[in-house]
């Protein structure tokens, strides 16, 4: 982020710096996210027939044992696709609010909490 500050000379990164911020950051969450979002697909649908994991270990070791790593990052395109900009999205909407209330220095812990609640719900 500190690269995108330089570049524009500005004290404060542009909308554009933190949509590509929030984009970096919704990337390397996948690494931790797909697995525990495909474990626990995985258990809910096991549920509407027999049981095939005794739990989320189960299950991921399983999915080792017979897929490999990739197995466990199935789906880690769409889920990219969602995570990515999604977190951009929010990113930018989390500052322009702060903006609109005064800028991130003149804010309180008060109209953080609400402009992240708000941008949660955009």
């Amino acid at each position: 982020l500190n690269q995108f500050q330089s570049w524009n000379g500005n004290s404060s990164p542009s909308y554009t710096a933190i949509f590509v911020s929030g984009c970096v950051g919704g990337f390397a969450q996948l690494a931790v996210a797909c697995p525990v979002e495909l474990v626990k697909t995985k258990l809910q649908t096991q549920m509407a027939g027999p049981a095939k994991f005794r739990g989320p270990w189960h299950c991921t070791i399983h999915t080792l044992k017979n897929q490999g790593i990739r197995g466990l990052f199935r789906g880690a395109v769409p889920h990219a696709w969602r995570d990515g900009p999604g977190y951009g999205a929010y990113m930018v909407s989390y500052e322009l609010g702060l903006d609109l209330m005064g800028g991130r220095e003149n804010t309180g812990k008060w109209e953080q909490f609400i402009s992240g609640g708000v941008a949660g719900v955009v």
